[in-house]
C-alpha cells in the first residue's frame, strides 16, 4: 500500500464525494472524469482506480473495469470490499475460476462478509459445483446476511437442481416467509409445486408472483405449464372412468348371458 500525503488523500476524498453525487443526477459522464482525475494526478492512490472501476462496472464497461480494479488492489491488496467487488466483475465476464479466487481472497481478510460467501455461492453454482454453493449458501446465511431472502432462495435452488424437491420447498418457503413481496421466491415456489404434483398450490403461489409483478413472463409460461397438466390430468381421469365403466358394462353382460343360458 503505497503511501499518500494527506492533503492529496483529502482532495481525492473531495473528488470522490463530487463524483459520486455527480451519478446520483445522472451526469455519468461527468462523474467519470472526477475519478479519472484522481488517478492522473494521483496514480497511487487506490480508491481513485476503484472508482474508476466501479464506475465501468455500473456503465457495464467490463474490460476497463477489470483493469481499473486490477490497478487498484496492485495498490491495496487487502481491500476486501473491492475484490468483492472484482469477483462481481470477473464472474459477470464469464471468467468464474478469476471469479472465485477473488471472493476467496476478500474473504481471507474479511471472513464475516455476507455478501461474498453469497457471491462465491453464485460462483461455485455457475459452475456447477452445487455442494460448495450449498456451503457457501449456508455461511452466508448464518452471517446474518441483510437479504435472507434472496439467500434462501438461492438455497432453494441448489436444493432443486440436486433434486430433493421437499427440502427445496422449505427453503423457498422460507425466503417468502421472510419477504412476502419477493416475486420470483413465489414463483420458485410455485415451480416446485408443480414439480411435486401439488397444483392447486403452484396456482397460488403463481398468481402471487404476478399480483406482485404482472410481467413476470416466467410465471405466465409456468401457469400454462401448470393449466396443461391439470387438463391432461383430468384427461386421464375421464378416461380411465370410461374404460372402467365399460369394463363393468362387459361383465353385467357376460353375466347376464351366463344366467340365461
Amino acid at each position: 500500500l503505497l503511501a499518500v500525503s494527506p492533503a492529496l488523500a483529502q482532495h481525492a476524498h473531495e473528488l470522490i464525494r463530487f463524483g459520486h453525487a455527480l451519478q446520483r443526477n445522472g451526469r455519468v459522464s461527468e462523474a467519470f472524469a472526477a475519478y479519472n482525475r484522481i488517478t492522473q494526478l494521483q496514480p497511487a492512490f487506490a480508491e481513485g482506480w476503484f472508482e474508476v472501476g466501479l464506475a465501468h462496472q455500473t456503465a457495464e464497461n467490463l474490460p476497463a473495469a477489470v483493469h481499473a480494479l486490477e490497478t487498484g488492489l496492485q495498490l491495496n491488496p487487502s481491500a476486501s470490499h473491492h475484490l468483492n467487488a472484482y469477483g462481481v466483475v470477473l464472474q459477470a465476464a464469464g471468467r468464474l475460476a478469476e471469479a472465485r479466487s477473488a471472493y476467496k481472497r476478500s474473504l481471507a481478510w474479511s471472513p464475516d462478509q455476507a455478501e461474498t460467501y453469497f457471491n462465491l455461492g453464485t460462483a461455485h453454482e455457475a459452475a456447477g459445483d452445487l455442494e460448495a454453493a450449498l456451503s457457501s449458501y449456508r455461511t452466508a446465511l448464518a452471517l446474518d446476511p441483510p437479504d435472507e431472502a434472496r439467500v434462501r432462495n438461492n438455497i432453494g435452488g441448489v436444493l432443486l437442481a440436486k433434486g430433493d424437491l421437499e427440502a427445496s420447498l422449505l427453503s423457498y418457503s422460507e425466503a417468502v416467509e421472510v419477504e412476502p413481496d419477493f416475486a420470483d421466491g413465489h414463483y420458485n415456489l410455485g415451480n416446485v409445486f408443480l414439480a411435486l404434483g401439488r397444483h392447486a398450490s403452484a396456482q397460488t403461489s403463481l398468481h402471487k408472483a404476478l399480483r406482485l409483478s404482472p410481467g413476470h413472463a416466467k410465471a405466465h409460461r409456468k401457469l400454462e405449464q401448470v393449466a396443461a397438466a391439470v387438463t391432461t390430468l383430468t384427461q386421464q381421469s375421464f378416461e380411465e372412468g370410461e374404460q372402467l365403466r365399460f369394463t363393468q358394462v362387459r361383465l353385467a353382460t357376460r353375466n347376464f348371458r351366463l344366467t340365461i343360458a
